[in-house]
């Protein structure tokens, strides 16, 4: 069912961002805790990585197929990466 396969692909975009916006949260309240120049580095290298996992993780999902709608609808003529690529994307990021 088309609705169902675009609600689900919006549902993991969402869940990127929630993800992700809770280990910045984290970080970002432990910043105003810490105290240490080194654990102040890590957390708010932390804070950098995420955004830019966050950032390419995105871009990832959304080039994936082209047209958009053929990752939840059967699209004549639609051109996607590899699955095995995908994966291998996935593994990085998690």
């Amino acid at each position: 069912n088309e609705v169902i396969g675009c609600t689900t692909f919006a549902v993991f975009v969402i869940a990127l961002w929630a993800s992700a916006f809770a280990r910045i949260s984290i970080s970002c309240l432990l910043l105003q805790i810490a105290q240490d120049r080194v654990w102040r580095f890590v957390l708010r290298s932390t804070v950098a990585i995420q955004g830019a996992s966050l950032a390419a993780s995105d871009i990832c999902q959304l080039v994936q197929c082209r047209p958009i709608r053929a990752l939840w609808a059967p699209v004549p003529d639609k051109h996607c990466v590899p699955t095995e690529q995908i994966l291998i994307v996935a593994w990085v990021f998690s």
